[in-house]
């Protein structure tokens, strides 16, 4: 989301700067979906049985409760894709007029802030969420849905940071990023038992 957004902001303005800066997200968000290595790094999951925690590996039969950065990274990919494609959507309406390149800016850049949390607030989840059967929650109460307030602020975070966003998600047993901890929220597997915090 954060390179599409400045390799965006690269047309518009030619501007190198933000075309490496989009590049460099772009770059780092698929070393994963190529790297045999750091795919078994991002392959296990943690889950906690008794108060103990344990790692496992995708392919095992035990259940999981929170998605590790593998599963939520694939989520991530999908709407990229959708971003991209939007993207491609509005450059081919608008051709090279030279009223309709600001236009299609501005819708641009209103699609990506406000897609994912309209999406979260009303679906629990982006379609790339959906795609992979998580859904984002309310860290404190896990059977609601998060604010618009708060999926906001998430998403903006999301979009600031990039993959940096993710990366205290190995830190806790929840696996919550950045943008999780800013906006009050949780990833979960659609099937898991939800829990309220209060």
């Amino acid at each position: 989301m954060n390179g599409t957004l400045t390799l965006f902001l690269g047309f518009e303005f030619s501007s190198g700067t933000l075309y490496a800066f989009g590049i460099f997200n772009l770059f780092f968000a698929l070393i994963p979906h190529f790297s045999k290595d750091i795919q078994e790094l991002f392959n296990k999951e943690t889950t906690k049985s008794a108060g103990n925690d344990f790692e496992r590996t995708r392919n095992s039969e035990e259940p999981v409760n929170y998605p590790y950065l593998i599963t939520r990274y694939k989520a991530a990919l999908v709407d990229g894709i959708i971003l991209i494609l939007t993207f491609a959507c509005l450059m081919i309406l608008v051709q090279d007029s030279e009223f309709g390149r600001p236009t299609a800016f501005v819708v641009y850049v209103i699609f990506v802030l406000l897609y994912e949390p309209l999406m979260i607030v009303l679906f629990s989840g982006t379609i790339g969420h959906k795609s992979l059967s998580i859904q984002v929650k309310s860290f404190n109460d896990q059977t609601q849905n998060v604010k618009f307030p708060q999926a906001l602020l998430r998403n903006l975070i999301k979009i600031t940071l990039g993959w940096l966003s993710f990366i205290t998600i190995g830190f806790g047993d929840d696996h919550r990023a950045i943008h999780d901890l800013a906006g009050n929220s949780i990833v979960l597997y659609e099937e898991k038992t939800v829990y309220n915090r209060h």
